[in-house]
Parts: structure tokens; sequence; C-alpha cells
């Protein structure tokens, strides 16, 4: 028998055209399974290249609050618990939280995190006794069908700019005390907004109701005597 009837005999067999048919269908789907876990694995080993070094908490649960599915190295300097008893206990998230902001915080987290409008700040006491500020914001992530199937987090520790805003606003306090003392009033004009801002002796001393904000520079000359103008 030639060549040529061979590859006629070959090529004619339906069964056997099937079969290969198949068989080239699944070495396509299997190359093409290999490059997508491929890309898959390279995504993931990006990810964790980053959620790892940040010092910010990369976390992710389900909707209902029942299950971490993942949190980020950073949670374990931060809260000063492991990752791994958080995974086996999820309610020591909310447990670690300031018992005066646990209620507040449980309800936005059942509520705003599936909306993606979560952003809260709420204190979290480690096991040593230490409080900690976080600053903590949630969006949602959806399957094909449009669902909320995953949350995924950002958490950071503010407590160094809460313990700044608590010195600035003590300060404040100590100048605006020392002003009402002396009988003097401030003012200053912040160069990113240009807004003017009164001390609450400078309104006093002008007869300004508080109420009305800073004058405006000419609402500020008729406060002045004309003669003292020039």
């Amino acid at each position: 028998m030639c060549s040529c009837d061979l590859e006629k005999d070959f090529f004619s067999d339906p069964e056997l055209m099937s079969v290969i048919g198949e068989t080239a269908n699944a070495l396509s789907f299997g190359l093409e399974s290999l490059e997508r876990n491929a890309a898959r694995l390279e995504t993931d080993a990006r990810f964790r290249q980053i959620a790892e070094t940040i010092h910010e908490v990369f976390w992710l649960t389900d909707p209902a609050k029942n299950r971490v599915l993942y949190t980020s190295p950073a949670y374990e300097a931060i809260w000063g618990r492991s990752v791994q008893e958080l995974y086996g206990s999820p309610r020591l998230w909310i447990e670690a939280i300031h018992v005066d902001d646990r209620a507040r915080i449980l309800d936005a987290a059942t509520t705003k995190q599936v909306l993606g409008t979560y952003d809260e700040e709420y204190r979290i006491v480690r096991p040593d006794g230490a409080i900690r500020w976080i600053h903590d914001r949630a969006f949602p992530i959806r399957d094909a069908h449009g669902n909320v199937f995953r949350i995924a987090g950002i958490a950071e520790d503010i407590t160094q700019r809460k313990a700044f805003e608590e010195a600035l606003r003590s300060s404040e306090a100590i100048l605006e005390a020392a002003q009402e003392l002396a009988g003097l009033g401030s003012w200053e004009r912040r160069g990113l907004t240009n807004e003017v801002i009164w001390s609450d002796t400078m309104y006093k001393l002008l007869y300004r109701d508080p109420a009305l904000g800073p004058p405006t520079f000419d609402q500020l000359l008729d406060l002045i005597d004309p003669a003292d103008r020039s």
C-alpha cells in the first residue's frame, strides 16, 4: 500500500479524527490553563511582595465576617497578635477594638463595607494593654454575577497622628487661656487654603460674633478708626 493510501485512510476515519480533535482540544486547554496558572502565580507573587512589605495591614474577609481569608504580616506588629490566631478566631478582630468604639465599628462593618462607604477610625487594645488608633477602609469585591463575595480593606496605625493632633489641641487651649488672661487676640492665614483663623479672644476684643467667622478685608477696615487706617 502506498503512502497516499495511508494518508487517505487516516484522514477519512471519522472516529480516529474525533479522538485526535478531542486530544488536541485537551492539549490546547491544558496549555491555556498552564499559561493562566503561570500568570496567576506571577500576580500572586507580586501581590504578596507588596502586601508583606507595606506598613499598613491589607485584609480580606467574607461579607458576613465569619472568615478571615488573608491578613498581611503588618497586623502582628500593630495588633500585637498572630495572624494564625486571627485565622482561627475571626472574632478576635472585633474583640480587640476598644469597648467604647466596638458597637459603632461593628455596625459600620456590617452595613457600610458591602456598600464601599466604610472609612472609620477606632482604637484597639493590644495584649500588653497599649492602645493604638486605627484608620480602616474597605470596599466590596463582586463576582461575575455582581454579587459581593469578598471584602478587602486597608488598616493603618495612626497613633502618632492622633497624639500630634491632641498635643496641638492642648497647645492651642493653653495659648487661648494665656491670651484670655493677657487680653490679647491672635489670627493666622493658612497658606494652602488662604483661610483666615481668629482666636476666641480676637472676636471678643473686636465685639464680633464668632458665628460670622473672620471678617473680610473691607469689613475689617470698617472696624478700624478712620484716623488709624493709614
